[in-house]
């Protein structure tokens, strides 16, 4: 009976520690798209400034529109990410808490295992 309690609590360890690289996983990739939309955002930023400053001065005002709406949309994109990142670190710092418990059952039930032999 104690081997399959051991048994039970690797696997819940297991789980707990597959769950905590998905996690890792997405946060990083999050990461990555935060960074890369950033460059793009800038990039955006200046095309729209040198259209602003070198088109004629009646579409001016539709491409700076164009761009302050564009920044505005980026904004709120990144906004999104950093939310969606932020609730990824609060569940990794779940699966967290859930792996140390794992890990002190899985002792436990072998410190069980070893008083019963």
């Amino acid at each position: 009976m104690g081997e399959v309690m051991i048994q039970e609590a690797r696997r819940d360890l297991e789980t707990v520690q597959k769950e905590q690289q998905r996690i890792q996983t997405e946060i990083k990739t999050i990461q990555q798209r935060q960074a890369s939309f950033f460059q793009l955002q800038k990039q955006e930023e200046r095309l729209y400034s040198w259209l602003v400053d070198s088109c004629a001065p009646e579409e001016r005002i539709f491409f700076k529109d164009r761009g302050e709406n564009s920044l505005f949309l980026a904004k709120k994109a990144q906004k999104e990410l950093h939310e969606q990142e932020e609730q990824l670190n609060k569940q990794k710092k779940t699966m967290d808490t859930k792996e140390q418990e794992a890990e002190q059952l899985l002792r436990k039930e072998v410190k069980k295992g070893e008083e019963g032999n």
